[in-house]
């Protein structure tokens, strides 16, 4: 018989002590509403002592059901969260520094800083959303640990979409720089760099300029992100146009053969120490990240991302050459300029031609002394030290603790292999399970590559190996790499090591992977 309590009825329909809806009667963990007591998850326990260690032990139980809820479903915020009104200036100050663009919000406010400043409205809300996100995402180390994982692999896929390469590029043009985001584009920004020397340049823009702009913000710039690849430049020494679209042919007709390749591939390489993902004092990380943290003060981290330690240097004697360049060191390359600078000088000065020699010799040990190795063009003559990816990444990680780390130390010696399969961008041909490249025979029978690459002077079994594999152009990139990286410290010179059906299935380069790890490891 239906109870004709009036208290008894709403808390039936309210769903308060007994069940609504599912039949059974059972209570189901984290379930309200079916009974009067809810059966605590794992998830829930965790949420709760978040909660309590930091409103005080016993505060669960003192709270009222709506803000239980919300604790025990990971939804609570945090006590003022939303209260911008009663939070502090210098909290509300704190917590927009912790935000993207929070400076120049907070300088705009600093001109006037006052609270009837309708800039101030902008900053407590800013505030309020920032403290809501860290309430968040800081409930648990484990579980904001475990957001940033599935946030990461957003992150990266995000940064590989046009969407965020256009978005980069915009942010670039509005800071007064000709945008690139990949190898080829920074290489087309480096004839771009080569117009605007003081000295003059063989090489000049014909194409229109784009009229400037204002921003949002209210920054006045030229909009290149629409219009850097119209831009036409011409070489006057060839008379020759030069568009984007035309660039490698134009490199390889009128500057050398694989100019244009060798230019593209410093880039490639600068991306590919950098990008090495690493885990280093806890922190799933990069190389590059790593080092840049070593380098730059907290102020440059913060002013612009696009800082390096690792950097491409213009070795020529001037930007004009512009092709001619090599991975190197920040710390080498912007200690290069300057001294370059004050040795022509002394150069110009000299009287005698043993005064200028000796300025010559003395320039040369300067250059040598500079970490990981770096080379110039100075009065005709190439002076310094050829680097190379080894000697520049060991270099740049000098005074940042990464040599001591083991997945550093197995990265770099890995680099001979991640240079001949990385940079040069190759795919793996596809190889049978009876792939002849076994035993110390080295017999790669019916093979045109393993042959070209024979007669063209690549004999040793890793070489031909590639060359099966990959085509003797790689191989020959790869004999270089390997000449300039390390010599081969162990086994592997008689003979090729049996490339198993499996292996061989998967492409045949899990094989010669391994072969070329264990001899240069």
């Amino acid at each position: 018989m239906p109870s004709t309590d009036i208290k008894d009825y709403w808390r039936r329909s309210w769903g308060i002590g007994d069940r609504v809806g599912k039949p059974g009667g059972l209570v189901e963990p984290g379930t309200e509403f079916y009974a009067k007591e809810v059966i605590l998850t794992e998830t829930m326990k965790e949420n709760i002592t978040a909660f309590e260690a930091q409103e005080g032990k016993g505060s669960y139980n003192k709270a009222k059901a709506y803000l239980k809820k919300r604790v025990r479903d990971g939804i609570w915020t945090g006590t003022g969260s939303g209260g911008a009104n009663i939070r502090s200036t210098e909290e509300i100050l704190e917590l927009v520094k912790r935000t993207e663009n929070g400076d120049v919000l907070i300088k705009e406010w600093m001109k006037n800083p006052t609270k009837e400043n309708p800039v101030f409205d902008k900053l407590r809300e800013t505030a309020k959303k920032r403290k809501t996100y860290e309430n968040q995402m800081y409930t648990t180390k484990k579980k904001y640990e475990e957001f940033r994982k599935k946030k990461r692999i957003q992150e990266k896929k995000f940064e590989q979409s046009e969407t965020y390469k256009n978005y980069q590029k915009k942010k670039m043009s509005q800071k007064g720089m000709f945008p690139a985001v990949d190898s080829k584009e920074r290489l087309w920004r480096d004839i771009w760099r080569a117009t605007n020397q003081k000295a003059g340049s063989r090489f000049k823009v014909v194409s229109k300029i784009p009229k400037a702009i204002i921003s949002e913000n209210g920054v006045k710039y030229i909009p290149w992100h629409n219009n850097y690849k119209n831009v036409v430049f011409l070489d006057t020494k060839t008379n020759k146009k030069i568009t984007y679209e035309g660039l490698e042919k134009y490199m390889n007709k009128y500057i050398g053969k694989n100019t244009y390749k060798n230019a593209v591939k410093n880039y490639d390489i600068k991306k590919l120490l950098e990008s090495e993902p690493i885990k280093f004092k806890g922190k799933n990380t990069t190389v590059g990240q790593v080092l840049r943290q070593g380098i730059l003060s907290e102020k440059e981290l913060k002013a612009n991302k696009g800082f390096s330690a690792i950097e491409v240097n213009h070795k020529g004697a001037n930007l004009d050459e512009f092709w001619n360049t090599e991975v190197t060191t920040r710390n080498a390359n912007r200690k290069l300029v300057p001294l370059k600078s004050r040795y022509k000088k002394m150069f110009a000065l000299a009287t005698t031609q043993e005064g200028k020699a000796k300025i010559i010799k003395e320039f040369t040990k300067e250059v040598e002394k500079l970490p990981g190795g770096v080379r110039t063009i100075f009065e005709g003559a190439e002076v310094g030290i050829e680097p190379t990816a080894k000697k520049v990444i060991t270099a740049a990680a000098k005074d940042t603790g990464l040599l001591y780390s083991k997945p550093f130390k197995s990265f770099v010696n890995s680099l001979p292999v991640k240079v001949a399969k990385g940079i040069f961008k190759m795919g793996a041909r596809t190889v049978g399970a009876a792939m002849p490249v076994i035993g110390p025979g080295l017999i790669a029978w019916g093979v045109s590559d393993a042959n070209k690459a024979y007669a063209a002077g690549l004999t040793k079994p890793d070489e031909l190996t590639v060359a099966y594999n990959l085509g003797p152009e790689i191989a020959q990139a790869w004999s270089n790499w390997k000449t300039k990286e390390k010599k081969a410290t162990l086994a592997g010179e008689a003979g090729l090591p049996e490339i198993d059906a499996f292996s061989a299935k998967d492409g045949g380069l899990s094989g010669v992977d391994q072969y070329l790890i264990n001899r240069y490891k």
